[in-house]
């Protein structure tokens, strides 16, 4: 049986409309802009990445990358001899941005199914759809309709095994397997076997669809910011050994 191992960056999931590093800055701008009160503590962040600006005057940098800003934090930190406060401001920052431009996903009323219903088996937005035919092809499911009903089941004789070794920090994979189970019938039930980042043993390569998340995740309370000095926190040390293995 064939071993596949996919790498994942942000432009997996940027079409959804997600931030990468070169526009993060600004949509977190917008964000704060329109709730200003929820973001409140977004105030305090935008200072400091304003007051890097002086650092143009010694060398170039592009200080509308969120990772070379969060670099020069970092080295100011390590090498400036001053301890900056804003570091889990910043953390949350980043979390509260990738959560706020995830999108949920909505399923078609299935009283109301079009005759192309593969196209939005998955999704009422045909841009998820793609998304989630990914994530049941890495499940090796086959889908199927029986009248208004579906069923995913797993491929009986699967021509490979798959593997996901993330640098994000969203959560559209475990979205899409959270709407599946909560969508579709008995018969997917207990099937998705999908691995996550906080199993310390997990057998390589097994029936079970591994992810990894190298930087952490949103909700979980582990991202690693990405800056120049990238260390790896206790916690996500699970997420190393799976990739590892």
């Amino acid at each position: 049986m064939e071993r596949v191992v996919y790498l994942l960056g942000a432009g997996f999931s940027a079409p959804l409309g997600l931030p990468v590093m070169s526009n993060f800055l600004e949509k977190s701008k917008d964000m704060y802009f329109e709730n200003k009160e929820r973001y409140s503590y977004f105030s305090s962040v935008l200072d400091q990445i304003r007051d890097f600006s002086v650092v143009k005057n010694y060398y170039k940098s592009d200080l509308f990358n969120i990772e070379e800003i969060l670099s020069i934090l970092e080295m100011a930190n390590q090498l400036g001899g001053r301890r900056l406060k804003l570091k889990k401001d910043f953390i949350k920052y980043l979390s509260d941005v990738v959560e706020y431009y995830t999108p949920q996903i909505k399923p078609y009323p299935k009283n109301q199914l079009p005759s192309n219903w593969e196209d939005v088996v998955f999704s009422a937005n045909p841009g998820q759809s793609a998304f989630g035919y990914f994530f049941a092809a890495v499940q090796n499911l086959q889908i199927t309709r029986y009248r208004m009903t579906f069923d995913a089941i797993r491929c009986p004789s699967p021509r490979a095994v798959y593997a996901l070794i993330t640098l994000n920090y969203d959560r559209v994979l475990e979205n899409f397997s959270n709407h599946l189970l909560s969508s579709y019938s008995g018969f997917l039930k207990d099937r998705i076997t999908f691995v996550s980042d906080l199993i310390d043993e997990v057998e390589p390569f097994s029936e079970r669809t591994i992810l990894a998340k190298l930087h952490g995740s949103v909700g979980l309370d582990n991202i690693i910011p990405p800056t120049w000095s990238k260390g790896v926190d206790k916690k996500i040390l699970a997420a190393w050994r799976m990739a590892e293995i």
